[in-house]
């Protein structure tokens, strides 16, 4: 009887262990296909994504972004503008 409790609990890690790996695998395929089909220009072009905005060129955007959303919220009235 204890030979087959041994048996049966080996062949569940046995069996936890092959599914670990395949799942490892699928999940590696899966995301292949994903990454090949979902490119930064698909993106782009589907309308995801507004714009691709290079490394060297990102300090200016996000400065220019800053300055644009201030401006626009000075631009706002305020509640008290409201109410007179």
């Amino acid at each position: 009887m204890q030979a087959d409790e041994t048996q049966k609990a080996a062949l569940q890690v046995k069996l936890y262990e092959i599914s670990a790996m395949v799942r490892s695998e699928k999940v590696e395929e899966v995301a292949g296909e994903f990454d090949h089909i979902h490119t930064v220009q698909r993106a782009q072009r589907v309308g995801s994504i507004d714009d691709v905005i290079q490394p060297a060129h990102l300090r200016p955007y996000l400065v220019g972004a800053l300055e644009r959303g201030i401006q626009r919220e000075l631009q706002l009235p305020t509640n008290r503008d409201a109410l007179q």
